[in-house]
């Protein structure tokens, strides 16, 4: 879901930062001749875009699927060419489409397993990046939030509230004629650099401790009711959180700096409207009246009277400047479809070389979305294909039973020739093509999801799957691989013998356990996988509790009647072909085999509540013992 998230935000992002080098590049002539409302609405839309999670691959499909509707095409959406960064152009009968694909390298979904004694976490570098990504929008909202929070505090902590008639009287009549209904204070502080406005629910007009001419007064009012009767400061804040969800592109840092120049130009004309040039001249002479002080202490999320030499600069020339500026309706328009054609050429896609050993060819790697009839790419019947798996897993590969078969709604069944199996649905994640598995009904242990990896390349097609951590590389059914030659056969027979099933039972129930054959010296057995370590020379621990050991012993040299009789003398007692004795919580056995008058034993112990546990496995173990001499 986040990395979902974060494709989208990227996909916006590149799209709307074109867009903000393009108006900064066209601002001179913009600036010329249309109002600078104009523009600062552009620079509100594309705000609106930016916090807006909606990614141009969306807009991309539903434009697609109203041109199929319309003309009976097939559509190319959500079909995205893997590789290095390119614009592709498809030429159809119905018109010109194009994409500009921005390539994800795969090498970024490519799992990382971060192991515990008791877990496994699967995380990619993309996981990563959307992280860092997150961490950064909030840690960018919390240090404006609390700098915004600390400022006002002291502003406010230190104000004191005016109450001079004119002052009152001023602020009432600016109201009425700017149609403002918020109840505003003014207040004067020592902690104010320049006139502001702050409190976004709670506005406060803040003078600072400096003596006005009333026409000075009356224009700093005005300029700071203008600022409220516009909502500013939810502008400003819809621009702080715009830059901190986008805060790794430096486009958007440039859009909230240029916005806000816009603001005050806007506000500019919004003060001076219907003013002669001496009304004119006499705002610029109180903005000019505030260029002694600095402005060291401020937040985003405040206006300021005062905002810097070059920028007043700014202000002074489109103030005083006679030329009437046009309409920019135009403008306004032609930035918003501008936006929406942009984001709908632009798009993410994961792409990258193929990750599979000993392939390192560029791959087209399509992962097929839920809608209907996308996995009509994978619909049909698959075999493993052993000239590229470890066949030592999976037996030698001319066994039956080794088959996969997919529809095109995405239903999934497979079986393996080692006895494991089962059906589920098809599902697009993050991790790729995932299938939760209901095993059937004679496998009772199966892994619960299975990942897929869809590849059409040059040359073929194949199904990447992780089956328990291993690689599985499937290939149609139709799709003949190269044939294994006899020493192929001979070590794919011999690895085959290396792997079983042990079927044990527990409280009733038969539990199927895959097993690795253990060679020791003049002997073999199976032993079941990740349940036990080798702590010594013929000793066996359980992985999760130490007291439960095996060790194999060869009785060289003694008759089964001696050695039954030193056990009794143990004090072993024979029950059910077992010899066993208890001491304790602990229970010690012994599981003796002859194999051409050689005797070997399995010499065990484990505690007592564990008898259907270990006990089980350990007998198990046990009936397959074998002498190799």
């Amino acid at each position: 879901m986040a990395i979902n998230l974060f494709l989208s935000i990227l996909e916006i992002s590149i799209s709307v930062g074109l867009i903000v080098l393009v108006l900064i590049l066209l601002s001179p002539f913009l600036n010329k001749r249309y109002a600078a409302k104009w523009k600062y609405w552009i620079w509100l839309f594309l705000a609106l875009r930016l916090i807006t999670p909606v990614g141009g691959t969306d807009i991309r499909t539903a434009a697609d699927k109203i041109i199929q509707k319309v003309t009976g095409t097939e559509s190319d959406a959500g079909k995205e060419d893997a590789g290095e960064e390119t614009i592709g152009v498809v030429i159809d009968g119905t018109g010109l489409t194009g994409r500009v694909m921005v390539a994800i390298p795969e090498q970024m979904t490519m799992p990382l397993e971060i192991r515990s004694d008791k877990s496994q976490i699967r995380i990619t570098a993309l996981d990563i990046v959307a992280l860092v990504w997150l961490v950064g929008c909030l840690l960018f909202l919390s240090v404006h939030l609390l700098i915004y929070l600390h400022y006002k505090s002291r502003l406010v902590r230190n104000a004191v509230v005016l109450k001079a008639g004119c002052i009152r009287r001023w602020t009432e009549e600016l109201k009425r004629e700017l149609h403002i209904r918020r109840k505003i204070s003014v207040m004067k502080s020592p902690e104010a650099a320049s006139p502001m406005i702050i409190g976004l629910f709670r506005p406060v007009l803040i003078l600072p401790e400096e003596i006005y001419g009333e026409e000075e007064l009356f224009f700093i009012l005005k300029h700071e009711l203008v600022h409220l009767r516009h909502n500013d400061l939810f502008f400003k804040l819809l621009f702080v959180t715009a830059n901190a969800i986008h805060w790794f592109n430096p486009c958007i840092w440039l859009l909230q700096k240029e916005a806000v120049v816009d603001m005050e130009l806007y506000c500019d004309e919004s003060v001076i409207q219907g003013a002669n040039y001496a009304g004119r001249k006499a705002y610029t002479e109180t903005l000019l009246s505030t260029l002694h002080k600095q402005c060291a202490k401020r937040t985003v999320l405040s206006t300021q009277f005062y905002e810097g030499k070059k920028i007043m600069q700014k202000r002074f020339k489109n103030i005083l400047s006679k030329k009437r500026k046009k309409n920019g309706t135009v403008v306004f328009i032609g930035a918003i479809l501008l936006t929406v054609i942009l984001g709908t050429l632009i798009g993410c896609s994961i792409a990258g070389e193929n990750g599979v050993e000993g392939n390192s060819s560029e791959a087209d790697t399509n992962q097929p979305g839920m809608e209907d009839g996308r996995f009509a790419q994978m619909e049909g019947r698959w075999v493993i294909d052993f000239t590229v798996t470890d066949s030592s897993l999976w037996g030698s590969g001319i066994s039956y039973g080794n088959e996969m078969e997919i529809s095109a709604s995405g239903e999934f069944r497979y079986y393996i020739g080692i006895g494991v199996g089962g059906t589920g649905q098809c599902e697009e994640t993050d991790d790729g093509i995932v299938v939760a598995i209901q095993p059937y009904e004679e496998n009772l242990a199966e892994q619960e999801i299975l990942v897929l990896n869809y590849v059409n390349q040059e040359g073929g097609e194949y199904i990447q799957m992780d089956w328990h951590g291993e690689d599985v590389r499937w290939r149609r059914e139709d799709n003949q691989a190269l044939p294994l030659d006899e020493n192929d056969l001979s070590e794919a027979g011999q690895a085959a013998e290396d792997k079983a099933v042990l079927t044990i039972m527990v409280e009733g129930m038969e539990e199927q356990v895959p097993a690795t054959l253990v060679r020791g010296e003049g002997y073999s057995f199976y032993l079941p996988d990740d349940e036990w370590q080798q702590s010594d020379l013929d000793i066996w621990t359980g992985l999760t509790n130490e007291q439960v050991q095996f060790q194999v012993s060869h009785q060289d040299g003694k008759t089964l009647e001696q050695v039954e009789q030193e056990l009794t003398d143990s004090g072993y007692i024979e029950i059910n072909d077992r010899i066993w004795r208890q001491e304790g919580e602990m229970i010690y056995g012994v599981a003796l085999s002859v194999f051409e008058d050689d005797i070997w034993g399995i010499y065990f112990q484990y505690p007592v509540d564990s008898e259907e546990g270990w006990g089980r496995r350990i007998i198990a173990i046990a009936d397959t013992l074998k002498g190799t001499n």
